[in-house]
């Protein structure tokens, strides 16, 4: 046999063998490259989903802030109604202790009416009996 055939067949079997060794790389290479993808697309649909849902958390804040904001508003009008409430009272209050002392006033008035009517009613007693 001739060397050069020899060293040639040789070169051929060498090329193939390379051949295989690299080829099985790169099919897992791009068995890799299609898990990957697979694996991108995957975080890509969870990334939206998470967008989803803090949209709709934005959207339930949102409402709980207008809610918040609403009683806010009602809270400071009820304090308002309170303060008034309370001049009120305290006015109230002042005008009841002028009337109670009215009040007093005037049941020592009755009394002492009372108290004349009835002597004024023995005094025209004792005319009577003293006129014959």
């Amino acid at each position: 046999m001739n060397p050069r055939l020899i060293g040639l067949a040789a070169a051929a079997v060498l090329l193939v063998a390379l051949g295989a060794v690299v080829a099985r790389p790169v099919d897992q290479v791009h068995d890799d490259i299609r898990a990957q993808r697979a694996l991108i697309s995957e975080q890509l649909a969870t990334t939206r989903t998470q967008l989803d849902l803090q949209r709709t958390q934005l959207e339930v804040a949102q409402a709980q802030l207008a809610a918040a904001q609403q009683t806010l508003q009602r809270t400071a009008t009820l304090e308002q109604l309170a303060r008034e409430t309370r001049d009120v009272a305290v006015r109230l209050e002042g005008r009841a202790a002028t009337t109670e002392e009215l009040t007093r006033t005037l049941l020592a008035l009755a009394r002492e009416i009372t108290r004349l009517a009835t002597e004024t009613e023995r005094h025209a007693a004792n005319l009577d009996r003293k006129v014959p």
